[in-house]
């Protein structure tokens, strides 16, 4: 058995490593899953909601198809939730069904709505690579199926889900977009639109796949538009269908939602010939206004929109529970390269800075062996050196084994400080000793500078020692500016100036270098297109200043001394913002800055110097098909300090995959556009959206060349590309005979032994950490937040866990949390190639009477349901946002 072990164990290890070819796949397990009312079942009236669950098989499962089992006669809907535990659980292994229109599906306050079905609609396939984990090691260990029957049962009727489950990891999650409202409808109306808006607050992009739109009787179209950045233009059309139709998932023409798109789902309505109004409701003499938007993306991300509020639990797939633990990430592959490394053949120096692509690549700066003293800068700010750093410092890396993927800036920067990666690819460096920000193509042609090269000024297009840079959606950027003005420059697209934001003088502003309560260092900063804030760090006096984007205001500041200085901020998931927090004898922390109750320690690292950090997913292996894990990568900078440091957030619940079933491995910026490999059963139009994405990104592949060299703007030789290709062809050739060697030493028994007794060491430190985490949970007190817009932090109210409650009792399905989060853009192909964005294709607009535009639609005030006052994003059981909830019908 060691032998056999072994055997695979090499086959996982020289997969991993040869990232230019399709991963060795493991014949996965197929497993049929029933779940359907019992036929002994009684239901009389009409409506009648009845649920049930089976206890899921104790092991990891990917959910990749659903079978509807009803028919349309007899059910009105029929709907899937994920729980962590269900209202009514089972007894003695025996199934459980109980009424649920007037109670919840699940026990808790985390529910996940994963298909639903209406109308005889056929069953749904998965894409290929795409799975809802379920079962032992995700967050949802059971399945309730709530079926609406909308009269009597006959006998013998069978209704329920019949479930595809898969034990073989998949390296996509997928997740759902749900909107529900509450409204009334007047009567004589031919349109009456309702609308629904939220933000997505993810920290990483999602791609659409297929869509499910729900009303009654007179619901005539159900749409999503994207609200444009630019405040003339018009909005755009993620998602159409028509609600008459069959109520299944459809395929839509993929899309890409950025973090901070706001989206706003619409129903028409035809009231023609009603005499009364007629609101929002559970039963067919009512109205409802669904859709479900199902993405896929990295790591798990479940969100519910009801009127405006985005609803989130701590519990909920791909968030980060208090109670979890920050480990030195086990995986025997993570090798970065090292600060001083003869392989390298230059000194790559310390990390300065790492930050994650779209494409799922991890980009690290360092500062190629030149150290920051107090001797590097003179009185007026100018570098004392005399020449830029002669190596390359730029390195676009593997997200789980650190192999480079390509590297450049010899002789661009004098003092690089932080790395920046937009939604298009291109790369922002910040360097404080040219006192400039730059923007480069993936592959290292300058695009764009700010700041007058090696000279120091506080004019609106003058810098002095930039820290970072951050950007929004409509291709505008921030600077934090940084070391001596201590202020934050907001620049248009083309580089013009836009707008500058300092501390008030009542705040302290006004004295550039700190003093008294002044800031010091503005040292990075994050944008939230949802709130519309800029957060900045305030390094050295431990705080985080919020300003409104829009108006520059302070809205408050978050005292974070606590944890020491405040080194880097991030967004995370669920529109967390994340601080890196650290100060000489202590370990770093990670804390949200909005909730500083929510903190995570990285252990043994009081001697760190943390810098930077990005957020990404963890290697498949350390899950298999349970839920992936979030990484957390850091860089150190300092001399001793070594290479990046990866961490992972292990969830209580959290346990080791099967050793001998090794899962496979995706390389993101390898591999062929992922869209190539998606289908839905039965829909041809899925596989013309592939083809024309296929083609769209070889047409965007073409002339990628031409960007390969870095050297004086980016002109291309003929010699330079041949000089080009001998160095990769001789690269690659180390690279084989490295990998070779390297797997045929992990192949060794002792190895393999050595590394299993590593994986229990890791488990029992874990379980370490988790009680040392829960006890600091039960012990700390929430830190006090200044004056902002969010109210009391902390714990979720009284008011609103009986808000909850109540609603749960009052619509019986209960309605959570829902799933959606990170993924980038697939549609981008090789390694050593830049990145591109996905076509974005229109979308046919649903039938509607008279061939009524959407945008016609749109433009009339006077049919249209108001939008709530203010959108609200609630984070139950943490308190984003006190109140009581308001959850439209869902089904």
């Amino acid at each position: 058995m060691s032998g056999d072990r072994s055997q695979l164990l090499a086959v996982l290890l020289l997969v991993t490593l040869s990232l230019c070819t399709l991963p060795r796949q493991v014949p996965a397990t197929t497993t049929e899953f029933e779940i359907t009312v019992p036929e002994a079942t009684k239901v009389k009236g009409e409506d009648s909601y009845i649920c049930t669950t089976l206890a899921l098989p104790d092991k990891p499962y990917k959910l990749v198809g659903v079978e509807p089992l009803g028919r349309k006669e007899v059910v009105h809907h029929i709907l899937l939730f994920g729980c962590d535990v269900p209202h009514v659980k089972p007894k003695n292994g025996q199934q459980s069904t109980w009424d649920c229109k007037m109670a919840p599906t699940c026990g808790g306050f985390s529910e996940t709505i994963m298909y639903g079905w209406g109308k005889d609609a056929p069953r749904l396939d998965l894409p290929q690579g795409v799975g809802f984990s379920v079962g032992k090691g995700s967050a949802v260990k059971w399945v309730v199926a709530q079926v609406h029957y909308l009269n009597e049962k006959p006998a013998n009727e069978k209704a329920g889900v019949r479930l595809t489950l898969q034990d073989n990891p998949v390296p996509f999650s997928a997740g759902l977009l749900s909107y529900a409202s509450w409204f009334s409808i007047p009567p004589r109306k031919q349109h009456f639109l309702v609308q629904n808006s939220c933000c997505y607050r993810g920290f990483q992009p999602l791609t659409s796949f297929a869509v499910r739109v729900h009303t009654h009787t007179m619901g005539r179209a159900v749409f999503m538009t994207r609200m444009p950045t630019d405040p003339k233009g018009k909005g755009h059309v993620l998602a159409a269908g028509d609600p008459q139709k069959p109520q299944g998932f459809n395929p839509v023409q993929s899309q890409v939602i950025w973090p901070g798109d706001h989206l706003t789902v619409a129903c028409d309505f035809d009231s023609s010939d009603k005499s009364v109004s007629v609101g929002a409701g559970p039963t067919h003499e009512h109205e409802m206004c669904n859709m479900y938007l199902m993405v896929y993306s990295a790591l798990p991300h479940m969100e519910m929109c009801s009127d405006g509020s985005s609803m989130v639990d701590e519990r909920s797939p791909g968030n980060m529970p208090r109670a979890a633990a920050l480990l030195p990430d086990p995986f025997p592959l993570w090798k970065p390269p090292q600060p001083s490394d003869a392989a390298n053949k230059s000194v790559l120096g310390n990390v300065a800075s790492v930050a994650m692509g779209p494409d799922g690549t991890l980009w690290a700066l360092h500062r190629g062996g030149r150290v920051w003293d107090e001797d590097t800068f003179d009185t007026s700010e100018r570098i004392t050196e005399k020449d830029p750093i002669a190596v390359d410092v730029v390195l676009q890396m593997h997200p789980d084994t650190g192999k480079v993927l390509r590297r450049w800036g010899a002789g661009l920067f004098w003092m690089p400080h932080m790395i920046t990666v937009d939604r298009n690819g291109s790369v922002w460096v910040a360097d404080v000793g040219r006192h400039q920000v730059l923007k480069f193509t993936a592959s290292g042609k300058l695009i764009l500078s700010i700041g007058k090269k090696m000279t120091p000024g506080s004019g609106q297009r003058e810098l002095c020692k930039p820290t970072q840079v951050a950007f929004m959606n409509d291709g505008s950027f921030l600077v934090s500016d940084g070391y001596c003005n201590s202020r934050v420059l907001r620049y248009r697209p083309d580089g013009a100036f836009a707008a500058q934001y300092e501390l008030p003088a009542s705040a302290g502003g006004g004295n550039g270098r700190g003093g008294g309560s002044g800031m010091a260092v503005a040292h990075s900063l994050v944008v939230d297109e949802c709130d519309g804030e800029v957060a900045l760090a305030d390094r050295e006096f431990g705080r985080v200043h919020r300003f409104a984007l829009d108006s520059r205001q302070l809205i408050g500041t978050v005292d974070l001394q606590k944890f020491g200085k405040v080194w880097a901020l991030a967004k995370g998931p669920y529109g967390r913002t994340l601080a890196l927090t650290w100060k000489p004898g202590m370990d770093a922390t990670l804390v949200d800055v909005m909730q500083p109750s929510f903190a995570w320690k990285l252990p043994n690292s009081t001697t760190l110097w943390p810098h930077d950090l990005a957020l990404g997913p963890a290697a498949l292996q350390l899950t298999g098909a349970g839920d992936r894990l979030l990484s957390v990568y850091v860089a150190p900078l300092c001399e001793e300090c070594g290479a990046i440091q990866k961490y992972v957030l292990f969830p209580q619940s959290f346990g080791l995959p099967e050793k001998d079933l090794p899962p496979p491995v995706l390389n993101p910026a390898a591999q062929k556009p992922v869209l190539a490999h998606l289908h839905v059963g039965g829909h041809p139009a899925a596989q013309a959206a592939a083809a024309a994405a296929v083609r769209d990104s070889a047409e965007g592949q073409q002339g990628e060349a031409a960007l390969e060299d870095q050297q004086d703007g980016g002109v291309v030789t003929e010699e330079g590309e041949k000089e080009d290709e001998q160095q990769e062809e001789e690269v690659e050739q180390q690279e084989q005979q490295e990998d070779e060697q390297e797997a045929k030493a992990m192949a060794e028994p002792q190895r393999v032994e050595q590394l299993q007794q590593q994986l229990q060491a890791m488990q029992a430190q874990l379980a370490e950490y988790q009680a040392a985490a829960a006890h600091d949970t039960q012990e700390y007190k929430t830190l006090r937040v200044a004056p902002g817009k969010y109210g009391p932090q902390g714990g979720g109210s009284s008011a609103s866990i009986i808000a909850v409650v109540v609603v749960c009792l009052l619509l019986g399905s209960g309605v959570g949390a829902l799933a959606v989060h990170m993924l980038g853009k697939h549609a981008a192909a090789k390694a050593n190639k830049g990145v591109t964005q996905p076509t974005m294709a229109a979308v046919r607009h649903a039938r509607l009477p008279q061939q009524q535009s959407i945008d016609d639609m749109l433009q009339d005030p006077e049919d249209v349901e108001p939008l709530p006052n203010g959108e609200r994003h609630r984070l139950l059981n943490g308190g984003m946002q006190n109140g009581g909830l308001h959850l439209g019908p869902v089904r």
